[in-house]
C-alpha cells in the first residue's frame, strides 16, 4: 500500500511540475533580449579572474 501511495504522489509531483509551466509564446513586440556581460571598464571584455 505504501509502494501505490509514494507512486501517486511522485506521479502528482512530475505532473505539477510539468503542467505548470509557462507555454504561451511572447508577443511580437515582446521578444527575447540578449544580455551582455561587461566588465567595470564597459568595453565588453570579461575578465576571468
Amino acid at each position: 500500500m505504501k509502494k501505490y501511495l509514494l507512486a501517486l504522489f511522485l506521479v502528482f509531483s512530475l505532473f505539477s511540475l510539468t503542467a505548470c509551466g509557462n507555454d504561451e509564446r511572447p508577443e511580437d513586440d515582446e521578444g527575447i533580449e540578449d544580455v551582455e556581460e561587461e566588465d567595470e571598464i564597459g568595453d565588453g571584455e570579461i575578465n576571468d579572474e
